[in-house]
C-alpha cells in the first residue's frame, strides 16, 4: 500500500511539473519594433536606377567579357546581349524574394546576414532584364557599398566572388569664411 501510494504521488507531481514547463515555454514572446526599410537607408544609399552604380557595373562586366576573347559567333553575340541587358535595373523587396525565383540571390542573402550580421533593412535588391537577369545585391559596408553581381558569374565553392565597390560622391561644403 505504501508503495502503491509513493508510486501514484510521483506520478501527479510529476504531471504537475510537466503541465508547469509548458505554461512557461508558451509565455515566452519576442517582439521587435517594427522598422521600415526607408528610415535605415540613408541619403548616399544607391538605388538601382543610379547612373554612377550601372556605370561601375558596366565596366567591371565589360572588363570581365573582354579577357574571354576565345568562342565561337554564338558566344561573342551572347557577351554583347549581356553587356544591352545591364543598362537598367528594377528593386525587388528583399523581404519578399523567394528562392524559387533564384536561388543563388537567396543563398547571398542569408548568408549576409548570418556571417556579416546586415539586416535586410540594410540591403538593397537589384534585377536586370533579359532571359537570364543579373541581380545586385547592395549592402554598406565601412563608407562605401558593396554591389555583388549575382547570376552573371557561376560561384567557386558556394561563394559569389564577382563584386564591385560603390563609393557615394563625398559632399562638398561652402568653408566657413567664404560663408561670412
Amino acid at each position: 500500500m505504501k508503495y502503491l501510494l509513493l508510486a501514484v504521488m510521483s506520478l501527479l507531481s510529476f504531471n504537475v511539473f510537466a503541465s508547469e514547463t509548458v505554461e512557461q515555454e508558451e509565455t515566452i514572446m519576442i517582439i521587435e519594433a517594427p522598422q521600415t526599410a526607408d528610415e535605415q537607408k540613408s541619403e548616399d544609399f544607391p538605388t538601382c536606377d543610379n547612373e554612377k552604380l550601372i556605370d561601375i557595373v558596366r565596366e567591371h562586366v565589360k572588363s570581365h567579357l573582354d579577357k574571354e576573347t576565345s568562342g565561337s559567333i554564338m558566344d561573342i553575340r551572347k557577351r554583347r546581349l549581356v553587356l544591352k541587358n545591364i543598362n537598367s535595373y528594377t528593386e525587388v523587396p528583399v523581404s519578399t524574394f523567394d528562392s524559387k525565383e533564384n536561388f543563388l540571390v537567396a543563398n547571398e542573402i542569408v548568408m549576409n546576414k548570418i556571417n556579416r550580421d546586415i539586416k535586410e533593412s540594410d540591403m538593397r535588391l537589384c534585377v536586370g532584364e533579359g532571359k537570364k537577369p543579373i541581380y545586385l545585391l547592395i549592402y554598406p559596408e565601412d563608407f562605401r557599398y558593396v554591389v555583388q553581381i549575382i547570376n552573371f558569374v557561376p560561384p567557386v565553392d558556394g561563394k559569389n566572388n564577382f563584386s564591385v565597390w560603390y563609393v557615394p560622391d563625398v559632399k562638398q561644403y561652402e568653408s566657413l569664411n567664404e560663408a561670412n
